[in-house]
């Protein structure tokens, strides 16, 4: 152990405190927060480091508490503006912390764990340094993960990891065809084919034979390639293949989406929630 901070000093609880003040619902909404901050400007960020966080390498500490949330702070603040603050202090720490774990270290290998490790956005300013040839994530970070945790912790031996599915399939096949027909009579469609897996990023289909396949056979060399950053990984290849489609052509995809899906699970679901675009391999 090289380093440790206790609670309250807490990184995720800093950042579900500002997600409760954007409107949404803390320790759940965390991902819209993420994708809000992208439509604001951090321009409450210095607000930020001086009443709330104390940015010191290789970690931080909180000025408060924050397990209750903060109030109504900053209340004439557009909440794009708010989530874009936090999210550059998060970019802020995680790189930081990951740099001095490289030096102390020596290694160029990095696992993330944490519900933070879910913001894809901080990871990818990690990758972006070249320090490491490998970033690992486990599949289900945050707090629903440390059921394996408890494990480890009640027997004190290691767990062996074979991957993140959950023993269930949807074995079925999947015409291309019916998909499209779908889309044409109904404008949205949910699919899901595969296994079902442990964690919140399970659905993502995984490309078959690219740099996940890959993972297991350790770190891989860096090429010489610019600007050449390691695979990130988030559970195994073969997994569930799933989601909500509509086709992007008439340009109210996401709207749409955001629709189709707040209607099944009641509550709101901002426009600003992110999405993921596919398209064909040229």
């Amino acid at each position: 152990m090289l380093f440790r901070r206790r609670y309250p000093h807490s990184l995720g609880l800093l950042y579900s405190a500002f997600t409760r003040r954007c409107g949404l619902r803390p320790n759940e909404d965390e991902y819209t927060t993420m994708g809000m901050a992208a439509f604001g400007e951090p321009r409450y960020t210095d607000h930020l480091r001086a009443e709330w966080i104390a940015i010191d390498e290789p970690g931080f500490r909180l000025r408060a508490n924050v397990h209750r949330g903060i109030g109504d702070w900053m209340p004439e603040a557009l909440p794009e503006d708010l989530a874009a603050g936090v999210q550059a202090v998060t970019e802020e720490v995680l790189p930081g912390a990951a740099r001095w774990a490289r030096r102390e270290t020596g290694s160029r290998n990095l696992v993330l764990m944490g519900g933070v490790a879910l913001n894809c956005v901080a990871n990818s300013r990690i990758c972006a340094t070249g320090d490491f040839d490998h970033v690992w994530i486990f599949p289900n970070p945050g707090d629903a993960g440390s059921s394996l945790g408890a494990v480890a912790a009640t027997t004190r031996e290691p767990v062996t990891w074979s991957g993140p599915s959950l023993g269930t399939e949807i074995r079925r096949a999947l015409d291309p065809h019916e998909v499209v027909d779908g889309l044409k009579a109904d404008g949205v469609l949910a699919v899901a084919n595969g296994r079902a897996e442990f964690g919140p990023r399970a659905g993502q289909p995984v490309d078959p034979g690219g740099p996940a396949d890959q993972a297991d056979e350790g770190p891989r060399q860096r090429g010489e390639g610019a600007g050449e950053v390691p695979p990130v990984r988030a559970g195994d290849p073969g997994g569930t293949h799933g989601g909500v489609l509509r086709d992007a052509g008439p340009g109210d995809a996401v709207h749409v989406v955001h629709r189709a899906v707040q209607g099944t699970r009641g509550g709101s679901r901002p426009s600003c929630t992110p999405t993921a675009p596919t398209g064909c391999r040229r």
